[in-house]
């Protein structure tokens, strides 16, 4: 049965005009998401029983673990969820009684019908128990145990398998890591213990985690944590874990790096930046002229003009030689 199919059969067996149920199916888990009328406030205690009812009776091979959400019908949103894990009741084999087990059964030698009824009867009785009835694997609704899915705090989570790295001095995390992890510190708290859970499956197999109670707008940077190299993977985890742990120093150390590494770009880029060159003065070029050379006038020859001043002296000098 298909994710689709049974989605109709569970809103065939609640009968609540205008729900809408989706079902998103893997190994372990499944995801049933009610999506309600804006109006329509459900009885989600019942529906939860229901809905392993309704599993059960349909020979749904039983999941690990049921995650439920609830939104108004054409929202992203979800207002409510919670998590019911799943007891599978083990098959119980009737043990095989023992020929020390059997009890005897004596009679008197003389009677020979007895004796030919009391050799029987244990052979019979030893056949019958040779027979095990195996009781097939069944849920019901008592089997279910609610948990709740929002923890108190982040110190609740941890997304790696080795957590002697949460308390442990480490080298600073490459650029991508920090500032993926700065990304999860400036969300709102609420937000960030709504992402936890799915963070803790997404580390395990993100390829089979389900982004469905993630706000749209988050989906992206779960995209980008899947593209990660698989040794960049894991140390996103551990930064990420840390965080949770203890988030003061683990953003302390965080910070420190990223504000180191602008202060290395910025110098590269003054040190790469082109320098205008020198202008030098240039002193005012001297024209040296020869005692030898003559004046040039600036006036064109054959047309020069001589002030009167200059005929009188002239005319007196040439009076004087004369």
């Amino acid at each position: 049965m298909d994710e689709i199919e049974l989605g109709v059969k569970l809103e065939e067996h609640f009968a609540i005009p205008g729900l809408q149920v989706q079902v998103v199916q893997n190994e372990e888990e499944l995801i049933v998401v009610f999506n309600r009328p804006e109006q329509e406030h459900l009885n989600y205690s019942e529906l939860t029983k229901k809905t392993v009812s309704k599993l059960s009776s349909l020979h749904v091979p039983p999941p690990k673990e049921i995650i439920f959400y609830s939104r108004v019908l054409g929202e992203e949103a979800t207002d409510w969820d919670t998590t019911v894990k799943i007891k599978v009741k083990e098959p119980v084999l009737k043990p095989q009684k023992t020929p020390s087990d059997i009890p005897k059964i004596t009679s008197p030698p003389e009677d020979t019908s007895s004796v030919v009824k009391a050799t029987n009867e244990p052979i019979k009785e030893q056949r019958e128990a040779s027979q095990i009835t195996v009781e097939q694997p069944e849920l019901t609704a008592e089997t279910i145990t609610p948990v709740a899915t929002t923890p108190r705090n982040l110190s609740d989570f941890c997304f790696t398998r080795n957590k002697a790295l949460i308390k442990t001095d480490l080298p600073a995390p490459d650029r991508k890591i920090a500032e993926n992890v700065k990304f999860f510190d400036q969300l709102n708290e609420s937000i960030q213990l709504e992402l936890a859970p799915v963070l803790e499956d997404f580390f395990k197999n993100p390829d089979k985690t389900s982004l469905i109670s993630v706000p749209t707008e988050l989906r992206g940077w779960f995209e980008d944590l899947k593209k990660l190299k698989d040794i960049e993977f894991k140390s996103q985890a551990v930064w990420l874990s840390r965080y949770c742990y203890d988030r003061e120093k683990t953003m302390t150390e965080v910070n420190a790096l990223l504000e180191s590494l602008a202060e290395i770009e910025q110098a590269k880029q003054k040190q790469f930046e082109p320098t205008p060159a020198p202008v030098k003065a240039r002193s005012p070029e001297r024209l040296v002229v020869s005692s030898s050379s003559r004046t040039v006038s600036d006036k064109p020859r054959g047309s020069q003009k001589f002030t009167p001043d200059e005929l009188v002296f002239m005319i007196g000098g040439g009076l004087l030689i004369g």
